[in-house]
């Protein structure tokens, strides 16, 4: 699922609580975290993030060459982004991905 709605994420991930917390289909999320995006919105990125993993999201960065890294949790989001949100119970099937 691409996440890209300029700052309004925060509200769209609450709409989605029963779809994110909906097992085993929960969606693989791609969303940009800025904070430059979200605070006009009154929250900082990193709300984002945090909301993703305390439902067992796990949350990676593409690289170049196509895998993905892990991405630790930033206090604040100066520069864009671009984040991949796995859920936990989907790492086995892309391991291969992981640097």
């Amino acid at each position: 699922m691409k996440l890209d709605v300029e700052g309004a994420e925060w509200a769209v991930l609450q709409g989605a609580q029963r779809l994110l917390d909906r097992r085993p289909e929960r969606p693989v999320i791609l969303a940009e975290l800025q904070d430059a995006t979200t605070i006009p919105w009154g929250y900082p990125a990193r709300v984002l993030y945090d909301f993703l993993a305390e439902r067992g999201y796990i949350w990676f960065a593409p690289t170049p060459a196509g895998d993905l890294e892990p991405s630790p949790r930033r206090h604040a989001y100066d520069t864009l982004h671009n984040l991949v949100a796995v859920p936990q119970e989907e790492i086995p099937n892309i391991n291969k991905f992981i640097k």
